[in-house]
């Protein structure tokens, strides 16, 4: 059977967990309920890292406000996230550098432009960047300057617990540390110190939208991977909502089939020991990059 869409695959997973006969078609009543129990794998499976394949990055400029709002209608108007996986702040006040063939430099070159061969004397074919970085960049020039902007990390701080034992919380200047308080139905973003008003582009990392399926004909729009684990756990929630045990087998191709998932997601940062510093009343930034905390004895 070709699973194209929901209905294919609830159809499918029906006959898996033997609640219809090969041929048989679904009730109208089976196939509702197959589809709400899709709808709610669909949004489990959403707040897994492991199981959503990427991570989308969302940006803003800085208002000077406290905090931001997250969720449709709000500041930041995405789908409410569970969580914040990374951040960052990039600062706008930008800084230029001469990109001319100084000894050690940068050369910049206009993009599709022939690579410099000069000074005279080089051998046939070889290219001269006299000891810096040769690039080619959009609307460069040989000789001129370059705008760099400026990425700074910032800590995630996890809890409310922590986040309330800042003392300063309106203080603005450099942004080293992010607080998101997952309310509901718009979750509320606190960065720390509070970002000055037009002079941040504040970004977020949050777990890319899964597929939300409201009807039998919505196609279902997933890596090929993702179908064995879809077709294995709902056949074992089937047989749960009907009633009767999970065949073991059924069990076992779908651990199987999310370890494959898990494999083909999974991302892990490397390991770094946080600092920490001791600063009396409470939480305190200390070296970059992050944000340290550290209470008084």
């Amino acid at each position: 059977m070709n699973l194209v869409t929901t209905g294919d695959l609830i159809t499918f997973c029906l006959r898996l967990s033997n609640v219809n006969g090969v041929g048989q078609t679904p009730s109208a009543t089976d196939s509702n309920d197959g589809l709400t129990l899709l709808q709610t794998l669909m949004a489990s499976w959403q707040r897994r890292r492991f199981l959503v394949w990427d991570l989308t990055d969302t940006s803003w400029i800085s208002t000077g406000a406290l905090s931001y709002s997250v969720g449709t209608g709000g500041d930041v108007p995405i789908t409410r996230p569970d969580k914040i996986d990374s951040a960052f702040a990039r600062l706008l006040v930008s800084s230029s550098i001469q990109t001319s063939g100084v000894n050690g430099g940068l050369i910049t070159l206009p993009s599709n432009s022939p690579l410099p061969t000069s000074p005279v004397g080089l051998a046939p074919g070889a290219y001269w960047n006299d000891g810096g970085l040769l690039a080619q960049i959009p609307g460069g020039s040989p000789a001129g300057s370059l705008t760099l902007f400026i990425d700074y990390p910032l800590h995630i701080i996890t809890a409310r617990e922590e986040y309330n034992l800042i003392a300063l919380k309106q203080l603005q200047t450099f942004p080293t540390a992010l607080f998101y308080d997952s309310a509901f139905p718009l979750g509320n973003l606190f960065f720390w110190p509070v970002p000055v008003a037009s002079q941040w582009e504040l970004h977020i990392a949050t777990k890319a939208t899964l597929p939300v399926y409201t009807t039998l004909v919505d196609p279902l729009n997933l890596p090929p991977e993702y179908v064995e684990a879809l077709i294995w756990t709902l056949a074992v929630r089937f047989a749960v909502m009907f009633g009767s045990a999970p065949m073991p087998a059924h069990v076992a191709a779908m651990q199987q089939a999310l370890s494959v998932l898990r494999m083909a997601n999974t991302q892990i940062p490397e390991a770094r020991v946080p600092s920490f510093s001791r600063m009396g009343g409470g939480i305190a930034a200390g070296s970059s990059p992050g944000f340290n905390s550290g209470w008084s004895m």
